[in-house]
Parts: structure tokens; sequence; C-alpha cells
């Protein structure tokens, strides 16, 4: 797994989006850097962008973020995971309750997080046993991933995709995205 390219903006809306001078945090994560946030103007103005990232769709990947979606009204504050530039799933905002979600197959999986909260997010794609599940606010000092427990969000179907996309519509922001396929060490 590695990212194929860099961010690329202006694909749909005004692709304003701006890096914020202090990242997100969440306990037990070490975090750096600077967070990407909407940097639009008024209400309702959808912003993304996109970068490539080379995923071989096999055995088991996991993808983590940290996100604080403002506004969910029509599905708008999300990560997508694309295939040949087409939208396999997305995760966030994907209806109008407002819970922190996965949309894919046609379905809305939600979990009983708000969107609107600071959350730690993880998802794990299993392509062997054809499922995705995710998970909100872990607490990370017990989190296994390995033996990850119950997840929030259960989607019966692995998702393939070689792109991820960002799409805010007001005040969204996201921090420290990792995919990776082999366990780091230091997360267990």
């Amino acid at each position: 797994l590695g990212w194929a390219g860099n961010w690329e903006a202006g694909f749909y809306g005004n692709s304003t989006m701006i890096v914020g001078s202090s990242g997100l945090s969440y306990t037990g994560l070490n975090v750096s850097g600077n967070k990407l946030q909407w940097g639009g103007y008024g209400q309702h103005q959808p912003h993304s962008v996109r970068r490539a990232i080379n995923n071989p769709n096999s055995g088991i990947v996991y993808l983590r973020f940290i996100s604080d979606f403002n506004s969910s009204s029509g599905g708008t504050d999300r990560l997508d995971l694309n295939l040949g530039g087409t939208t396999q799933a997305s995760f966030g905002g994907n209806n109008s309750q407002e819970k922190m979600s996965i949309l894919a197959g046609g379905l809305i999986i939600n979990s009983t997080y708000s969107v609107y909260d600071l959350s730690l997010v993880v998802i794990q794609i299993d392509y062997t046993n054809n499922i995705t599940k995710m998970w909100v606010k872990p607490t990370l000092s017990t989190f296994d991933y390995s033996n990850p427990g119950t997840p929030d969000a259960i989607y019966n179907n692995s998702i393939a995709f070689n792109q991820i996309s960002l799409t805010f519509r007001s005040g969204g922001q996201i921090d420290e995205i990792t995919v990776f396929k082999s366990i780091p060490s230091y997360l267990n």
C-alpha cells in the first residue's frame, strides 16, 4: 500500500480546502502535522479533493482517520473509496440521521455516533472473508487490530478501491488518514 500521487482538487464543487495550522488529536494516538479542512464560504458549498492509492484489494486492509464532520445534511461530509473514478463506498454523513455510517451497495449502515463529534474511525476491509467493519471512537489503549471486538457498523461485502476522496460541505475537517495492510508494531 502507498499513495500513488498528490492530492488533487477541482473535480467537484469549487474545491476550496485548506490545510489548517494545527491538527486534530485523539487520546492514545500519536499525531503530527496539520489537518485538512473545508475552506469555503457560506453554507452548502461542496468542496472535494482526491488522491490515488496503490491497494492490492486482497487480504485485510485498514483505513484510519480522525474526523469532525460538521455538516451531514444530504450526506455530504465524508470519505469516499473509489475504484476507477467511481465511488464504491462512503464513510461519514451519509443521510439525514447524521450518524457516522457506511454507504455501500445501496445500503446505509449507521453507527450510533454523531458525525458532529470528533471521532477516530477505524475501518477494516477483509477481502478474504468479504466483509467491511467500522469502529468509531475506539479506546486505543485496549483496541487490538488483530482482534478488534464488536464493530459499530458492518457492511457484508469487501470494498475494492484505488482512490480516496474527501467531500465537505460546511466546516468538515479530517486528519491522520492512514491506510495499512500489515499492522505496524506500534499499534499492538
